[in-house]
């Protein structure tokens, strides 16, 4: 009885795997996006992001409520942090690339 329980403490060592033991689940299939309100009105707010980088998201949310009172309130506060928030790094992101273009352009002509 005592050896079976000391070759039990030892046996996660050597890799062994148990039947009680579980894999972790994992999803196959991809998980679908779901539609958003926001969804129509995304050219506009690109178009207001992109003329003034610096508007906040409240901003943004006023001038959407101005747009169209029925359906936009104080509500989608977050949805529309989101939103802007994606923007900034997606733009961040071309900014970078672009920029490394540049330098590796400068760097080639150097050379």
């Amino acid at each position: 009885m005592t050896a079976f329980a000391r070759e039990l403490g030892d046996g996660w060592k050597q890799g062994e795997q148990r039947g009680i033991h579980r894999r972790r689940y994992v999803r196959r299939k991809p998980v679908p996006r779901r539609p958003s309100m926001l969804d129509p009105y995304i050219p506009m707010i690109e178009e207001w992001l992109a003329a003034a980088p610096h508007l906040s998201a409240v901003d943004l949310l006023s001038r959407l409520a101005a747009h169209a009172p029925v359906q936009f309130s104080g509500h989608q506060r977050r949805t529309v942090q989101r939103l802007v928030k994606n923007w900034r790094s997606k733009v961040a992101r071309q900014l970078i690339s672009s920029t490394e273009t540049i330098l590796s352009f400068q760097a080639s002509l150097a050379i």
